[in-house]
């Protein structure tokens, strides 16, 4: 309703790989583009942007500073990010995305809830409904949106 399409891709491989894939799908994309992640989509998501500029990133409960991945690049130049995450996740400690949210500025929105983030869908509407209107008003201000 808002005028954005939807492209979802079917990851496999690790990180390295589906940032090539997501890249390759986005490729032939005119205009602004936004990228949503989750878990480890949502790292992948950050390593797209490094190499791609988007209008926002949408991160739910992204794998951010995740043991075993610290050699990841987790700097991002991109004006709209928000993210949400649960204070209950057991998988991606909410330590690590708060500290991801301070170094780039994002907004962040902690929920009682846990990875899944299934337990208020309503909430994560209303979060991703914010996101899209910041992605307006940045398109209205002269952003690369």
């Amino acid at each position: 309703e808002r005028g954005w399409r939807v492209i979802a891709p079917h990851y496999r491989g690790d990180a390295s790989e589906r940032r090539d894939l997501l890249l390759e799908t986005i490729a032939g994309e005119a205009g602004p583009v936004a990228l949503t992640g989750s878990s480890m989509g949502g790292i992948v998501s950050v390593m797209a942007a490094q190499e791609r500029p988007v209008a926002g990133l949408f991160l739910l409960a992204p794998a951010v500073y995740y043991p075993g991945h610290d050699h990841l690049d987790h700097s991002v130049e991109t004006p709209v990010v928000h993210i949400i995450h649960g204070w209950r996740d057991d998988v991606i400690a909410p330590d690590w995305v708060i500290r991801f949210a301070r170094e780039h500025r994002a907004t962040l929105s902690l929920v009682d809830d846990d990875h899944r983030l299934s337990g208020d869908r309503l909430a994560l509407e209303r979060i991703y409904a914010d996101f899209l209107d910041a992605l307006d008003r940045a398109e209205t201000a002269g952003g690369p949106a």
